[in-house]
Parts: C-alpha cells; sequence; structure tokens
C-alpha cells in the first residue's frame, strides 16, 4: 500500500490498496470520484471554480476542467463510467467577508456550486460532503473501503465519510 499526496492542481489516480491524500485544504475543494466494483479512484484538489483564460495550469486546478478530467483519467484506468459516484471535501470560508463582497470573494463556496454544477452535467452522483465551515482540513482517501478521513485543523477529532 502507498499513499500518493495530491497537490493544488493535481489529479491522481489509484486503485486498491492504495490511499490519497491533501494537506492543509482551505477554500480548495478535494474531489474524489471512485469505482466500487475495480476500487479505481482519482482525486482532484480543485483552487478555483473557473479556467482562467490567460493561465496555462493543470486542468485538475480548475472546477470546469478538473471534473471531466478526473472522469476522464478514472475510466482510462479501468474505472466503469455508469458507476462513478464522487465525494468532496473543503470550500471552507477561510476569511471574514463583509456583505458587499461575500458573493465574489467566497472562493470556497463558488468552488463547491462549480463541482457540483460540472458534477451534475456529467451525471456523477455526489454521495457525500463536507464543505463550508471556516477551518481547513487533511484527508486521506482509502481507496480499499472508499472512505475519506477528515482531520480539522482546529479540532481534535476526525470524521468520515
Amino acid at each position: 500500500m502507498e499513499t500518493f499526496p495530491v497537490r493544488i492542481g493535481d489529479i491522481v489516480v489509484t486503485q486498491n490498496p492504495n490511499k490519497l491524500e491533501a494537506l492543509g485544504v482551505g477554500s480548495c475543494i478535494i474531489l474524489v470520484i471512485y469505482d466500487e466494483i475495480t476500487k479505481i479512484a482519482g482525486m482532484a484538489h480543485i483552487l478555483l471554480p473557473e479556467t482562467i483564460k490567460s493561465d496555462n495550469g493543470p486542468p485538475g486546478k480548475y472546477a470546469d476542467s478538473a471534473v471531466i478530467e478526473l472522469i476522464r483519467q478514472v475510466v482510462i484506468k479501468g474505472g466503469n463510467r455508469n458507476r462513478l459516484k464522487s465525494k468532496m471535501v473543503g470550500g471552507a470560508r477561510m476569511f471574514e467577508l463583509s456583505s458587499q463582497t461575500e458573493g465574489i470573494l467566497d472562493v470556497g463556496k463558488r468552488n463547491a456550486i462549480a463541482v457540483k454544477l460540472w458534477l451534475e452535467k456529467n451525471g456523477i452522483p455526489l454521495v457525500a460532503e463536507d464543505i463550508s465551515g471556516s477551518q481547513g482540513r487533511s484527508i486521506t482517501y482509502d481507496s480499499s473501503t472508499n472512505q475519506i478521513e477528515i482531520r480539522y485543523a482546529l479540532h481534535t477529532y476526525n470524521r468520515y465519510l
């Protein structure tokens, strides 16, 4: 068994018995798409809700390209498109915002909305989520159990999705 790090903008695909891990997630979204039967799963570490035209960054950096690319990579590795499911974590509001700037600057909320929209457009069910709040998280996805362990920055307890 090996644990693979997933950093901002990364898309990493693995299979049982490996794990995927993202540390220090704030307003980013960690999206896991998996096939329960083949135990093939991928994780994207999404920074922003939509692609910035002037940025040639990796497709995992933006919700609009990350969802499509993550699905594609899981299927290429042997996941069945009709069985794919998803879980997401993150989207925290890391800074206090005024009522005038909340809609634009609440990147975590915008990220979560964008990821959900792209999952829906692509017919991938979202079966569990741990989003919003005001604290960072670190997560580990276990491909053998399809569980995500969430470790909160400011608490001593863990949560499982």
